[in-house]
């Protein structure tokens, strides 16, 4: 190979060279090329090879045969790994991460009849404090593939150690919920697995109580030995934007005392389970729960009110959990023009002293001081996480910046 040449639709052409092999495996020939002269770009009309006149076309997907080519690239650096996206009206470099030798390949294959598939050569090396981390189950996995979960991080060779479960069953799934439990039970018990639960609180006592029902019979099942903690509730802190929840639903929860009454029946329920005693609670809230100092206390989310009776009745046995996305965090655009976002993403999307994410937890964590009165309350981080494709939910000046939402963000966040 003599020459390649690419045209993308930018100003700029930012080129890597590197030495590979490439082989396509499709139901047509095979494409061997020994050297490749790399373009990163987001978008790129077209890559020719010249002296051998091949024309190689990445991203191509036909849903209607549900065959896609995938096409991963890395470059290979003993110094660091430089990653770089280009839209047609600016460029921007983020240098991410020490890294050495990463094979590049292209294959070609046909996808499962599951709606979630993914394989990727890519590895990010270990993860720090691995411990302390885990993944949330989706509804979905519950639903239907348990014995899916998996055992490793994404793009790493640790194993998962804990994960959360938003419910253990909802009635509308179909399957067998035992079948789905059994599984379940399998897998947290081969690789040593702890699980957060969750339970609901909503507008019907009687489905909440159903609810806790299927999540004690599981945690029962799965063993106490394995039970990192009980959340009761998920975000009601936002439960009054809901267009579907009326405003008494509202009254009832936080000032008509549903809630709370709600979290001293289930601790009773524990406290008659063998070995359940002393089982961490919770509930986890949002950012609408700071929207005060120190907690939002109105009408519409009486968390202050709530902190102070369970932190008041369970002591230490509480934790304080919030989901914080620095993905819905508000960020201005650098140019209204331009639609980009540079300097929002470099807050949004590290995790330095100054970042989006520690310096809300330090936020958090102050605000549990001047509650509690010390800085031993246990303070558990419920979820974060990034979106691409583009949220329905973002609103504001990031939903006009496509950069925000791209793969490489989401890749960058992760990692």
């Amino acid at each position: 190979v003599t020459t390649l040449t690419t045209t993308t639709a930018t100003r700029t052409t930012a080129t890597t060279v590197t030495t590979l092999t490439t082989t396509t495996a499709a139901r047509t020939t095979a494409t061997t090329v020994t050297t490749l002269t790399t373009t990163t770009a987001t978008r790129t009309t077209a890559t020719t090879v010249t002296s051998t006149s091949i024309t190689t076309r990445t991203s191509t997907r036909t849903s209607t045969t549900r065959t896609t080519t995938l096409t991963a690239t890395a470059t290979t650096s003993t110094d660091t790994m430089v990653t770089t996206v280009t839209s047609t009206r600016w460029t921007t470099t983020w240098i991410t991460a020490t890294r050495t030798a990463t094979t590049v390949t292209t294959t070609t294959r046909t996808l499962p009849n599951s709606p979630f598939s993914c394989k990727s050569k890519a590895i990010m090396g270990s993860v720090n404090m691995r411990h302390y981390k885990g993944l949330a189950v989706d509804d979905m996995t519950m639903a239907n593939c348990t014995s899916l979960i998996p055992v490793q991080w994404p793009n790493s060779p640790d194993v998962l150690k804990s994960i959360r479960l938003f419910k253990a069953w909802n009635r509308d799934w179909s399957g067998s919920k035992h079948h789905a439990w059994d599984q379940l039970r399998h897998f947290v018990h081969t690789h040593n697995v702890s699980v957060l639960f969750g339970t609901q609180i909503s507008c019907n006592a009687q489905e909440d109580d159903a609810d806790w029902n299927d999540v004690r019979e599981l945690m029962q099942l799965i063993g106490r030995e394995h039970v990192m903690g009980l959340a009761i509730g998920n975000e009601l802190d936002l439960l009054y934007q809901k267009k579907f929840v009326d405003r008494g639903c509202i009254h009832r929860i936080w000032s008509g005392g549903y809630f709370w009454s709600t979290v001293q029946r289930r601790a009773f329920d524990l406290d008659q389970m063998p070995g359940f005693q002393n089982v961490r609670m919770t509930t986890v809230s949002s950012g609408g729960a700071w929207g005060a100092w120190p907690f939002t206390n109105n009408e519409n989310a009486g968390v202050l009110s709530f902190f102070r009776a369970a932190w008041g009745h369970f002591g230490d046995r509480w934790a304080f959990t919030f989901n914080i996305y620095p993905y819905f965090s508000g960020g201005k655009l650098d140019s209204t023009f331009w639609k980009s976002c540079n300097e929002a993403m470099s807050l949004d999307l590290c995790l330095g002293p100054q970042c989006t994410l520690p310096k809300t937890l330090r936020a958090i964590r102050a605000r549990l001081k001047a509650f509690t009165g010390n800085d031993g309350a246990t303070l558990w981080l419920g979820e974060t996480g990034w979106s691409s494709p583009q949220a329905s939910t973002l609103t504001g000046p990031m939903a006009h910046c496509p950069s925000f939402s791209s793969p490489e963000a989401l890749s960058l966040y992760y990692e």
